[in-house]
């Protein structure tokens, strides 16, 4: 079957339908570029390289811009034999004035007042051919037109009048935080462990909890949010950093030559004492050599470690002089002549409380995202409906 030229005028319903699918194409091309980048980089170059994300955010404005212009176009010349001028003008000033109203107080950013009135003057276009048209013909294509405009107003919402707050939450403090306010309980360890929030929302007051835990598939740190979903923002509560109390009164970065007063003594770490096995082959004992001074008394103790292939296997402790306080060796680098020491904090010795440093989202309208999505399927649906 012999295909049609394209018409001699620009503004047909063929031309911007044709222009609609080129453009969708070509952006769906690029992106296709950037997420491969990866791959394609690693052939030609000796270290892979990825696109950052404002070639994405580069890419989405012409080509979104020209999109969200091609389907009302190609809509109005589809169903009106001649274009009421005032009809026009009077949608895109209401889009217009929405447009201002819904970004106003929320973001300056220019294009998110261009996307957000062209997905708008989309809906009211889509919404008026349902009213005006009443038929099952139309009712795929406006439900999918109105779900692009509630999808585009719903990613500008969740991102640019989206923002975070980060708080250091105490052990049993409560914290306000906005809308909400936020009491860290502690860590439940286990095979998955998890922390424990207690979430005040207004009247309404709740235990949460937190996932936190090294992941061993991953060899990573594995934490997970919890949403609280609402009308006009979704609260995402996430847990960036556990520290523990009893970690941070015991364990102590030291340098050599560096003396650190801990409690009531005083504590400096002289250098490393090597045999020359480990010398040779990177297998035996290292030991750390740390000067005590403690009430005027001037004490030395050697914590080691055995080591095998490079990697610490096992710690050997010392103790404290007169006392049953263990010290023991967490960590060593020879070369920057650092370790990290732990010693038992004893009874007189003060331990902080447990804190928890967690960043919450504000993420607003999200819904829309959804709820644009769902329109689209359905107008989908009803177009498969329709042919079959």
């Amino acid at each position: 079957m012999a295909s049609e030229p394209l018409g001699d005028r620009i503004f047909t319903v063929e031309n911007l339908i044709c222009f609609g699918i080129l453009a969708l194409c070509f952006y769906s091309f690029f992106i296709l570029i950037g997420t491969s980048m990866p791959l394609l980089s690693g052939i030609f170059l000796p270290k892979p390289t990825s696109v950052k994300e404002a070639f994405y955010n580069n890419l989405s404005i012409p080509f979104g811009i020209c999109i969200l212009a091609f389907i009302p176009l190609s809509t109005l010349l589809l169903t009106s034999k001649k274009i009421n001028i005032k009809f026009i003008l009077s949608v895109i000033s209401g889009s217009i004035f929405l447009g201002v109203v819904f970004n106003l107080l929320h973001t300056k950013n220019f294009f998110a007042y261009i996307f957000t009135i062209m997905a708008l003057f989309l809906i009211i276009i889509g919404i008026i051919d349902l009213i005006k048209l009443r038929t099952s013909v139309v009712l795929s294509s406006r439900l999918s037109h109105i779900g692009v405009g509630l999808l585009v107003i719903g990613v500008i919402t969740s991102n640019l009048h989206s923002y975070s707050i980060k708080k250091k939450l105490i052990a049993n403090e409560e914290k306000d935080i906005k809308t909400i306010h936020l009491t860290f309980k502690g860590l439940t360890k286990s095979k998955k462990s998890f922390l424990t929030l207690v979430l005040r929302d207004g009247k309404s007051k709740y235990d949460i909890t937190a996932p936190y835990y090294m992941d061993k598939i991953t060899n990573s740190l594995y934490r997970e949010p919890y949403i609280l979903y609402g009308l006009f923002y979704d609260i995402y509560i996430s847990p960036e950093e556990y520290r523990s109390g009893i970690n941070n009164a015991s364990r102590h970065y030291l340098s050599k030559g560096v003396v650190k007063n801990i409690g009531a003594m005083e504590v400096e770490f002289t250098g490393f004492n090597t045999g020359k096995m480990v010398m040779k082959s990177g297998e035996g004992i290292i030991s750390a050599k740390i000067a005590l001074k403690i009430r005027g008394r001037k004490y030395r103790v050697m914590p080691g470690v055995s080591v095998a292939r490079g990697k610490i296997t096992n710690t050997i402790d010392s103790s404290i002089p007169n006392s049953s306080r263990k010290i023991s060796l967490h960590g060593i680098d020879v070369r920057a002549q650092e370790i990290l020491l732990y010693i038992e904090p004893g009874k007189e010795d003060s331990v902080p409380p447990d804190s928890l440093i967690v960043d919450v989202s504000f993420k607003r309208l999200i819904w829309f995202v959804w709820m644009g999505t769902l329109f689209i399927a359905f107008g989908g649906i009803f177009a498969l409906k329709r042919r079959f």
